[in-house]
């Protein structure tokens, strides 16, 4: 999932999803993992929906969402600070609304209920 959210394509994200659609427990161990940067002992575990929210790819997260992805899973930043996808929205969002792809990802995640961490 991680590659796949490196690029961002829907399409290989529908083709993995429908391979393990046969087994709901495989569906939703793959779409809620925690993945971490393997080439960095100290790199960040995050949340497959994530990665996607990181790199803006709104047809992607729709396809997570529609299969039950926890749009509310919890991972640390650089920082360590506690965050979810929504709050990543909104920091790269910075306060500014000029950002179409990130007010689409952030209807979309706030139409499945997505809550910023301080909120959960």
């Amino acid at each position: 999932m991680h590659l796949i959210a490196i690029h961002g394509t829907p399409a290989h994200l529908s083709v993995a999803l429908d391979s393990v659609s046969h087994d709901p427990t495989l569906l939703q161990q793959s779409i809620n993992a925690i993945v971490r940067e393997e080439n960095n002992p100290a790199g960040l575990s995050m949340p497959v929906i994530s990665w996607f929210v990181y790199g803006g790819h709104v047809e992607a997260v729709k396809l997570l969402v529609q299969h039950n992805v926890n749009v509310n899973a919890v991972f640390k930043v650089e920082d360590g600070t506690r965050v979810t996808s929504l709050d990543i929205v909104m920091l790269i969002q910075g306060g500014s609304d000029d950002n179409e792809i990130m007010k689409t990802m952030q209807s979309l995640l706030e139409l499945f209920f997505a809550k910023p961490y301080k909120d959960l």
